[in-house]
């Protein structure tokens, strides 16, 4: 699963390579993916369930895939948390972070992810994006904060200011729409089985859940936008 996810194994032998500051950031984000996988693979469960009871099996199989692999990704969050709590108890990480040598401070444009003419802020706050964010930021706070630390006045950090910080984010976003695109095509199959046997509840849910997905690419995309413009800020002499 860490091969699969692009993440580094994480182990106790060997020189620490992570401050505290990375492993409480580390934790913090395995509690937000692990929610975010768990409910993820159970808005699967009642469609496939009805996909084996009437046969539709190119359906099933896809939504049984997508069960198991955010199962898979639900207990993955539990060995990075695990693994986390590990090395602080055992003092395992970094007292600083290491200066960096080279960092990446260029937004490489891209024919597909590099906003368009038409993508602006206004034009995704038109159709509603600035409410998808705050729900996107409602949900970061409650699932990456304990309410200690939220009563305590505390948010989630999305991105910085510097330049590579903001490189880094956009490139996270980039990863974002392929993921929620690709959830949204894979949803697809069982939606059009549902529909071809007349089952229009049953498609209306996997309606509801390709507009969820889609509407996580296009927040992406709103995203980039904006930290572009900061990033173009950021890059102008002073």
């Amino acid at each position: 699963m860490c091969r699969l996810t692009g993440d580094q194994m994480m182990r106790l032998e060997g020189p620490p390579d992570r401050t505290r500051d990375d492993l409480v950031e580390l934790w913090r984000m395995s509690r937000y993916y692990a929610w975010a996988n768990f409910w993820r693979g159970a808005l699967y469960v009642p469609p496939a369930w009805m996909l084996f009871k009437i046969q539709g099996w190119t359906g099933f199989g896809l939504l049984a895939f997508l069960i198991v692999f955010h199962a898979l990704c639900w207990q993955l969050e539990f060995y990075r948390t695990a693994m986390a709590h590990e090395l602080d108890e055992r003092g395992i990480y970094l007292e600083s972070t290491p200066p960096k040598v080279l960092t990446d401070t260029e937004i490489h444009l891209h024919w597909f992810y590099s906003p368009k003419r038409w993508e602006s802020e206004k034009f995704y706050e038109r159709f509603g994006f600035a409410q998808v964010r705050d729900w996107v930021v409602t949900y970061t706070n409650k699932t990456k904060l304990k309410r200690s630390e939220r009563r305590s006045g505390e948010k989630a950090q999305f991105v910085g200011g510097k330049a590579h910080q903001l490189v880094q984010f956009e490139r996270d976003t980039r990863t974002g729409e392929k993921l929620h695109l690709t959830a949204a095509s894979l949803n697809l199959p069982p939606l059009l089985e549902f529909a071809a046997r007349g089952m229009g509840p049953w498609a209306g849910y996997l309606v509801l859940i390709l507009i969820l997905d889609l509407s996580l690419a296009f927040l992406q995309r709103y995203h980039r936008v904006r930290v572009v413009r900061l990033w173009s800020r950021s890059r102008r002499p002073r």
